[in-house]
């Protein structure tokens, strides 16, 4: 189906008239999503339908969902959902969820009803099952609310902002069943497909923030990362997906640093990206029902490892020496150093887009017990101990040395290395193109994952990168 025949659907819901709780901005963002929409996705304004306050009902909701993008639509099509309003959770109903909660979305005529339902409430479950039928659609998810709020509390103290609703006689939740200092699923709400695209205020343990008449936080920030490319990070014309999900939680991590009003999420907001790990280097505005295929191309290679760029909280620092380009057979050596104390990993990819894991490695162990890395010390790749030397070798041509830092405890990153292809003996190899960008991507994925803390609500994994670029010549 091309684009000029598609039949392209989009259903907006902004809910603020609830009768417990009623918020200011979510009307607001539908508003502005209607206004993105047809700007960025050329989405025609009759195929469009808004559900707002008081038409925003359960029946309404999945009415629409059911009639208007499942029933309407066709493979080959596009379909877009965005919902603001009020999120919760529920002790789970079918046994599907590993810590024991539906999540669930509120419409307008929510109510709670006892410490184990809310009437007319919209799980987690009844949005899969209507997301599987519209297989072969490439469908973007898009929620602005609390999926499953903070588990550990009490709902006696409500913040003004958080988009989760304080019922009457809410019970105490008790703490989540998912493992303290482990990671949580990125977006509980919609299960992994391979045709689906999701995006969520925030991870599953937090709740989200309604900005006020301006709108919500998250919604707000989704919309200039795209509308004004304000998220494109190496000013290539587009903007990926992974760079909307860098821009939007940096930008919201800083909104909370400046209000302070993020105290019931330990001052986190943690946006969340669920999708194919082939979609993260897409353009957000690309038309396609299927991820891309990996491209055998090695500057494809080098442009999926871009998509690992990061903020550089802990100063990482990385040379080579005598400098960045090296003839053939010339002898060369990496440095790399910190101001915070972690685990060190170094991956070097090649002209010809290798993937090579430099550090750690089966000669490094000695001095550098599993990769770790101490605050002010200088790891030298190889050092004396490896009774070897590096050199400049082919395939001639660009070349690019990835730096990674995590700042988390032995499990977790004992977890994370397995992943990797480390080998006992030598350095771990990867040479098959698809392979290498299915790795980075993969990568990219976990260091972004949020991990539980002791009150049951997620944070973001601490951890720095940089890149060096370097050439062999002939």
């Amino acid at each position: 189906m091309t684009a000029v025949s598609a039949e392209d659907r989009a259903l907006l819901v902004g809910i603020n008239a609830y009768n417990e709780k009623p918020l200011e901005g979510c009307k607001k963002d539908a508003d502005q999503m209607y206004q993105l929409i047809q700007k960025v996705w050329d989405y025609k304004p009759n195929q469009i339908h808004r559900l707002t306050d008081r038409k925003a009902t359960r029946r309404a909701i999945l009415s629409e969902i059911d009639n208007w993008l499942i029933a309407g639509t066709q493979p080959g099509d596009r379909v877009l959902f965005y919902y603001s309003g009020h999120g919760y959770h529920l002790p789970d109903d079918n046994g599907d969820e590993p810590d024991g909660q539906d999540e669930v979305l509120c419409p307008v005529d929510s109510q709670f009803t006892s410490s184990d339902v809310v009437q007319n409430a919209i799980r987690d479950d009844e949005i899969n099952t209507r997301l599987q039928q519209l297989a072969g659609r490439q469908v973007i998810f898009i929620s602005d609310s609390c999926h499953s709020g903070t588990m550990t509390r009490a709902f006696g103290q409500p913040n003004q902002r958080a988009k989760r609703p304080f019922f009457k006689n809410a019970p105490r939740l008790g703490p989540a069943t998912r493992s303290i200092g482990r990671p949580e699923p990125g977006n509980t709400f919609v299960s992994p497909l391979n045709h689906v695209i999701a995006y969520s205020a925030v991870s599953p343990s937090q709740v989200a923030l309604d900005g006020g008449p301006q709108g919500g936080v998250f919604t707000n920030l989704f919309i200039k990362a795209i509308r004004n490319q304000a998220a494109d990070r190496n000013k290539d014309g587009q903007v990926t997906h992974a760079e909307v999900l860098d821009y939007v939680r940096k930008e919201s991590q800083a909104y909370c640093d400046r209000t302070g009003e993020c105290t019931d999420n330990n001052g986190h907001l943690t946006p969340q990206l669920d999708a194919n790990p082939k979609w993260l280097a897409q353009d957000v505005r690309a038309r396609s029902a299927v991820p891309p295929p990996p491209s055998s191309s090695p500057q494809t290679t080098l442009h999926v490892a871009q998509i690992l760029e990061s903020e550089n909280a802990a100063q990482l620092k990385t040379q080579m020496l005598p400098s960045t380009t090296f003839q053939l057979g010339q002898q060369m050596q990496i440095n790399v150093s910190s101001q915070h104390t972690g685990y060190l990993f170094v991956l070097d990819i090649d002209s010809q887009g290798k993937l090579t894991v430099l550090f750690p490695n089966e000669y490094s162990n000695e001095h550098h017990r599993k990769g770790l890395l101490h605050a002010g010390q200088t790891v030298k790749i190889p050092d004396i101990s490896y009774g070897f030397d590096f050199i400049a070798q082919e395939p001639t041509g660009q070349g690019l040395l990835l730096a990674l830092l995590l700042e988390e405890d032995e499990t977790f990153v004992h977890d994370f290395q397995r992943r990797l292809p480390i080998s006992r003996r030598g350095f771990g190899v990867i040479k098959s193109t698809s392979q290498v960008q299915m790795t980075l991507q993969w990568l990219y994925q976990q260091l972004h994952q949020t991990l539980l803390e002791p009150n049951g609500v997620g944070r973001p994994i601490k951890w720095s990168m940089v890149d060096i670029e370097y050439e062999i010549r002939p």
